[in-house]
């Protein structure tokens, strides 16, 4: 339930061929106590004599772990580890989607992330986050553009069923993902010369001016410029920045469905309406609203 990585650290230092989990299975430069260590292999360690108290001292080491049976649901694992983390920082909900569902999508949303992005410019860093508010917001947007059609109203469980089917059927969905994250990235990077990134996701309020970012906004904008094309954006961006003002200001449906509660399913189905309808009327288009299974088109 908790210390997977470090479980698997030293199986990977004691077994490097049966566990591949180190690069290099050998004691790295750094270390804090025991310098004369460093760079020593298990290998070494067992056949060395002069480092015979260190082998028996590491091989007696007590280890306490819990196993926990008969498969609890995502909700069970998500509380226990929160309560193992409540004495210090409790782990972020990505982080535990990372643990939770470690494998090669879970590898590639960490490699993609791991150099400066076009939403690292959104999010106003310097360098990757720590706490993997990136990679959640790309996670976001690819279950909802893969798989809206399954939401129903629980964020977290819905981008935690996502990574886990993603996860176990990568070799299908793997090339639909990369394809997702470049149209994704090509859309923020429309919406920086619409906008300037200091402004995307940021709603408009007036005699307050731009405000903080928020993810919902942030969403449904990078989901219509993804399908808008170069030719039609171009023509109309002081229009666009205008007529934007003024939605924001005065579409009070709007303005809460990007409000408090955010992942509930009305106020999605909501947003995503309300916002491709006035995409379309001030560029002139025919964006798609994303298959959510909602009946409120006609409202």
């Amino acid at each position: 339930i908790d210390g997977k990585q470090r479980l698997l650290t030293i199986a990977g230092f004691m077994n490097p061929e049966g566990v591949e989990y180190w690069n290099n299975s050998k004691l790295g430069k750094g270390l804090s106590v025991r310098k004369d260590l460093e760079g020593l292999t298990f290998d070494k360690m067992q056949k060395d004599f002069v480092y015979e108290d260190e082998r028996r001292a590491f091989l007696n080491a007590d280890m306490r772990c819990t196993v926990i049976s008969n498969s609890p649901s995502s909700d069970v694992l998500y509380d226990i580890f929160y309560r193992l983390h409540s004495g210090s920082v409790p782990l972020s909900s990505q982080e535990l989607r990372q643990a939770l569902h470690k494998g090669p999508f879970a590898d590639y949303l960490m490699a993609i992330t791991s150099d400066l992005q076009p939403i690292h410019r959104v999010l106003k860093l310097n360098e990757p986050d720590a706490r993997l508010r990136d990679v959640e917001m790309i996670l976001r947007f690819i279950s909802f553009v893969l798989f809206s059609q399954n939401y129903k109203g629980n964020l977290q469980r819905f981008l935690d069923d996502t990574m886990g089917y993603i996860t176990a059927n990568w070799e299908e969905y793997s090339e639909p993902v990369k394809q997702v994250y470049s149209d994704f990235n090509k859309a923020i990077e429309q919406l920086e010369r619409m906008l300037g990134s200091e402004k995307i996701g940021r709603k408009y309020t007036p005699g307050k001016g731009w405000e903080r970012l928020n993810k919902a906004l942030f969403e449904v904008e990078v989901y219509c410029f993804m399908l808008l094309k170069d030719k039609v954006i171009n023509s109309k961006k002081k229009l666009f920045i205008e007529e934007f003002k003024k939605f924001c200001g005065e579409n009070t449906r709007f303005r809460e469905s990007i409000g408090t509660s955010t992942s509930d399913f009305e106020k999605y189905a909501i947003r995503y309406q309300l916002f491709c309808d006035f995409v379309n009327e001030t560029f002139g288009t025919d964006i798609p609203m994303l298959p959510l299974n909602s009946n409120l088109s006609n409202q």
